[in-house]
């Protein structure tokens, strides 16, 4: 890896206790694959035992959100040649951009994760949504994971938007031992936030029917995140009423993983998503993997049409025989974005310096 004329500080959050989550997964690997060119990690949110990768600098700020801001606008007036590569799931952080300070040759780069920026967006209020827009001004460049988002800021802002691919593989050497899919029983993972979106109870409906019918496989079900939609109770109590399923609430990382590496299909038949990392950590490891075409994913997943649960039951009752998706659903076989490397976009964002 060359070596830059800048540093770059992620503000991200690294996995902890009991959270794993699109941005916890993005700092760690990025983080970890990265580190030649980070001058630090900056976590601006509270955890017990952050999983923090080796070799990586990191600076985490803890207390009363009022004093984790001030310590994050002290941390601007110092160094120099930096580019803040900021994360955050919503437009709503967004609102952090109007309070910090910004010095000269200091760049900032932003990354949303959420797969309906627009939708959140049009629920604000005229007031909010002049905000958003300000601090839109005040950014230099944005990182877009998805044709989804590449729309959304098109009507928001006219700043510089890099298409950048969110996955950063860090076990490309690891690939599962294979299993014999059609003597042994299949192990089925569905994970997620327990909202509406992640459409856990129709999926979890097909598997029951198909369980009812004597078809063989294993089941595990991992919720994390916040409760937004209040179905937390009412999955708990499906998967408790199906008496077949295992379920596992707000495991780290590294519990997740390894139930992910003993899983044989992974199912991900989310409404609305952005592009779905564990769709790609899954494939990479040789999971076979069946997910909604509501995005652009990872070369290798098999898609089928957002809400068509009877498609699924059939895909699925035809896996448990023959032990293979191929000439069952179209495949993704490569990302149709024109997209950048992050090295590529720090470098075009600092070649802008002149002046700034």
């Amino acid at each position: 890896m060359k070596k830059a004329m800048y540093k770059v500080r992620l503000f991200g959050r690294f996995p902890a206790m009991n959270e794993v989550g699109g941005v916890t997964s993005f700092t760690y690997n990025f983080s970890k694959i990265y580190k030649d060119i980070i001058d630090v990690v900056i976590d601006f949110y509270p955890g017990k035992r952050k999983q923090i990768p080796d070799g990586v600098r990191s600076m985490l700020l803890d207390g009363t959100m009022f004093s984790r801001i001030c310590k994050l606008i002290t941390i601007q007036f110092s160094g120099s040649k930096i580019i803040y590569h900021y994360n955050f799931s919503t437009v709503k952080g967004l609102y952090l951009f109007l309070m910090l300070p910004k010095k000269r040759h200091i760049k900032w780069v932003v990354m949303l994760h959420n797969g309906d920026l627009m939708e959140e967006y049009n629920k604000l209020n005229v007031i909010n949504k002049f905000i958003i827009r300000c601090a839109f001004f005040r950014i230099d460049a944005i990182a877009s994971i998805s044709m989804k988002q590449d729309c959304f800021y098109s009507l928001v802002t006219n700043k510089p938007v890099f298409k950048v691919v969110p996955y950063i593989p860090v076990n490309k050497g690891f690939i599962k031992s294979p299993v014999n899919k059609i003597k042994s029983n299949i192990n089925i993972l569905i994970s997620g936030f327990p909202t509406s979106i992640y459409c856990h109870s129709e999926v979890l409906d097909v598997l029951m029917k198909l369980y009812k019918e004597d078809c063989l496989f294993n089941l595990n079900v991992c919720l994390y995140g916040f409760d937004n939609d209040n179905l937390q109770s009412s999955l708990l109590q499906q998967v408790s009423e199906a008496g077949f399923a295992n379920v596992f609430m707000h495991l780290d990382m590294n519990e997740f993983n390894v139930i992910l590496e003993n899983s044989d299909l992974y199912i991900r038949m989310n409404s609305v998503d952005s592009f779905g990392l564990v769709v790609a950590e899954a494939i990479d490891i040789g999971l076979d993997v069946i997910a909604s075409d509501v995005c652009e994913r990872y070369p290798g997943a098999f898609l089928i049409g957002c809400n068509d649960f009877d498609k699924l039951e059939e895909t699925i009752r035809k896996y448990l025989v023959t032990g293979t998706l191929e000439n069952l659903l179209p495949s993704s076989n490569s990302l149709t974005r024109s997209n950048i490397d992050f090295l590529e976009m720090y470098d075009s964002v600092w070649s802008w310096k002149s002046g700034s």
